[in-house]
């Protein structure tokens, strides 16, 4: 690459619109990056009223261009652009998608509106109703969303209240809109309703056993399958009992905590009457040994590596990393309890796992009642293959199963309108995916596949 410092400087010019009306967009910033000399270097410029902008006093480089906006989202990919010195590059085109506008209204079962209420959309935008129950999103990035309402927070925590008149409390539940919102650029969804039901004023207690003692400071936390509903959670007391108030109905995964302990995850569900007496056992942080074989000598890779417990308890950032000694084993140390997905941080795969005499179907280790069996991993190399057409214009989606039991794999499709990958081998859920919308929950129409090793599988989306 040219350096830097070499030749006359040159410039990139052109405009920035809007995708969807084509209006010029005014003060606009635009970026040109160019990695020289192993350092990359940003240059910037505002547009003018007419969209139209200049960056000047551009070193010879291959530049990566791309624009910025409030309220508004990229339409295309960086537009790759070469300056040579003193070369002058103007007409370049680059377009953002404008944001759109949710608005509805939320009622409680009873049709009333429900004032303060906290409208979520996806995983970040949140509104609160006003006094007629009316909400509103705008600059809403493209892509499609689910919207969930909840009511204010009670200050009322405990049982059912007493009143003198005799009348029954009401309390109402969240809400789930029944089907997915799609939100096109520049597009204003309006009318969008919302209805929180009625629901019972329900109580979930027992008692935490294996506590240090009266003073320990222990939390038991309510985490709802449905990963859009609301935690709940209490303070044990110090005679070890604890008591939730006000949890709503559903499924939900259980779990105590205090300092360096806690307890296995336990699932409980949750309908319309009470669930008492449920006994919680922290259990304190345990060591995990074990030992990688490799399949052959291609599966065994140069030097020490890692292996990796990643939590797979949704929302979860915990993991644990052991290094590989040149004889294959490895040991874990303070490993709380739970599940985890395991992966070897190398160029091979685990192919198989044992925990003891246990042979594990699958990636997921289940360590929520401790370990003390060893744990026996087979690497390989020889991974699996998926391929297939797709239109033009629009993103493969790959996703691990379990949920969360591994990262995300967004693949754009170009003009070839054809897609190839290589994987490791195991269950995948993979879609099609408008390349401009951002996804925030699953498609419907998403398809389960199994890779095993070695093979080849074509999947052509339609």
């Amino acid at each position: 690459m040219t350096s830097a410092c070499a030749g006359q400087f040159g410039s990139i010019s052109g405009t920035v619109t809007d995708a969807v009306t084509r209006a010029a967009l005014w003060r606009a910033q635009v970026t040109a990056e160019c990695r020289s000399e192993g350092r990359l270097k940003s240059y910037r410029a505002l547009t003018q009223t007419d969209g139209r902008f200049t960056i000047a006093q551009l070193p010879p480089c291959a530049y990566q261009v791309f624009t910025a906006k409030t309220g508004f989202y990229p339409a295309q990919d960086k537009a790759s652009v070469k300056i040579d010195s003193g070369e002058e590059k103007g007409d370049l085109n680059l377009r953002l998608n404008p944001g759109g506008v949710v608005t509805g209204r939320v009622t409680n079962a009873d049709g009333e509106p429900v004032e303060d209420a906290i409208v979520i959309l996806g995983n970040t935008e949140r509104a609160t109703t006003d006094d007629q129950g009316r909400f509103r999103f705008g600059g809403v990035q493209p892509g499609r969303y689910r919207l969930t309402a909840t009511p204010a927070r009670n200050a009322l925590q405990g049982p059912p209240e007493k009143r003198a008149d005799h009348t029954m409390e009401v309390r109402y539940g969240p809400a789930l809109y029944p089907s997915a919102i799609i939100v096109e650029p520049g597009q204003e969804l309006r009318g969008i309703e919302l209805q929180l039901p009625r629901t019972p004023i329900l109580r979930v207690s027992g008692r935490v056993l294996g506590s240090p003692g009266p003073n320990s400071q222990i939390w038991v936390s309510l985490r709802p399958k449905a990963l859009w509903a609301p935690s709940s959670g209490s303070q044990v007391k110090p005679d070890g009992t604890f008591e939730i108030w006000r949890v709503n109905p559903g499924v939900y995964e259980m779990q105590a905590q205090g300092r360096d302990l806690q307890s296995p995850l336990q699932e409980i569900d949750l309908s319309s009457s009470n669930l008492d007496n449920i006994e919680l056992h922290l259990v304190p942080p345990f060591d995990l040994s074990g030992t990688v074989r490799f399949e052959d000598d291609r599966a065994r890779p140069d030097g020490i590596f890692n292996v990796r417990l990643s939590s797979v308890q949704p929302g979860s950032r915990v993991f644990f990393l052991a290094p590989v000694q040149p004889d294959g084993s490895f040991v874990f140390r303070s490993i709380q309890p739970g599940r985890y997905a395991l992966t070897l941080l190398s160029s091979v795969f685990a192919k198989s796992l044992d925990l003891g005499p246990r042979h594990l179907d699958g990636k997921v280790l289940d360590l929520r009642s401790g370990g003390t069996d060893a744990l026996t991993i087979v690497a390989s190399a020889e991974r699996a293959e998926l391929s297939g057409k797709a239109p033009s214009g629009q993103t493969v989606m790959i996703r691990p199963l379990p949920q969360f039991s591994g990262a995300s794999i967004q693949m754009s499709i170009g003009e070839e309108a054809r897609y190839r990958i290589t994987l490791t081998p195991g269950k995948y859920r993979i879609s099609l995916v408008p390349r401009d919308l951002y996804v925030d929950q699953e498609f419907e129409d998403a398809v389960e596949i199994t890779l095993a090793p070695g093979e080849k599988h074509v999947h052509d989306f339609k």
